[in-house]
């Protein structure tokens, strides 16, 4: 989370942030579908879903093969 910033209140700190609010959750599920600083990358909320649900389709599918 090197370039976090509350939308709400223009906390730097993630930690600190009062807010602790859907900002922060949308930006770590950006990161998790495409990485560091994804949220400033362009993707649309679209393609971070489609990229979730393809994470969770081979989970599923290695989980059933072993």
């Amino acid at each position: 989370m090197n370039n976090f910033i509350c939308y709400n209140c223009s906390n730097t700190n993630p930690d600190l942030c009062k807010c602790k609010s859907k900002d922060l959750f949308i930006e770590r599920v950006y990161e998790i579908a495409f990485g560091d600083n994804a949220i400033n990358r362009k993707f649309t909320t679209y393609e971070v879903l489609q990229e979730l649900r393809k994470f969770s389709d081979l989970a599923l599918k290695n989980e059933v093969e072993n």
